[in-house]
């Protein structure tokens, strides 16, 4: 929780929580992650609205819970079915004695996931790897990247990217 909503608020405490206090953590939980659904899932506006609809399931099925055995198994049927749909769809295998693994990973059959990323993410990508991991010896520092960045390309990823590319052929290949 507290690398989704920072420190102050969730200070990774693993001591025992009331029910209430452990009910509001996983509503507030499922409401970003239909937000974070809602913003970033693009395609399919109907799936995506459904998928959504799905968390505010989970959301009314965790605020009715009245044990916390209740509340583990809501947000655990939730959690797994919500990204089964988000994986395409949720494995059907119920008339199925023995399913084979493949008719419970095999989930393309109405829609298949594609990460695509723009310019500007793969410029985030490569100031990110520079920022926080050691870059090799031969690779630029996070300082030169952003000076090249913002002061010889103007904020422009894409000649950025050329540059990179051009000169840092292993660090441009990496993120490509």
């Amino acid at each position: 929780m507290a690398s989704i909503y920072g420190w102050y608020r969730h200070n990774g405490s693993a001591t025992r929580k009331p029910v209430r206090q452990w009910k509001r953590e996983l509503v507030q939980l499922f409401g970003t992650v239909r937000t974070a659904i809602e913003k970033n899932v693009t395609g399919d506006d109907r799936y995506r609205e459904h998928i959504m609809d799905r968390c505010s399931t989970a959301v009314a099925a965790i605020r009715g819970a009245k044990t916390k055995e209740q509340i583990a198994i809501a947000a655990t049927q939730f959690a797994f079915e919500i990204i089964f749909r988000l994986l395409g769809r949720l494995p059907n295998n119920w008339q199925t004695r023995n399913a084979h693994y493949s008719r419970v990973t095999d989930l393309s059959a109405h829609r298949t996931l594609s990460y695509t990323r723009t310019a500007q993410q793969k410029v985030t990508q490569i100031l990110d790897y520079a920022h926080t991991d050691a870059p090799k010896d031969a690779e630029p520092t996070w300082d030169l990247l952003v000076q090249k960045l913002n002061r010889d390309f103007l904020g422009n990823p894409h000649k950025f990217l050329s540059w990179v590319r051009a000169e840092h052929k292993s660090l441009y290949d990496r993120f490509n």
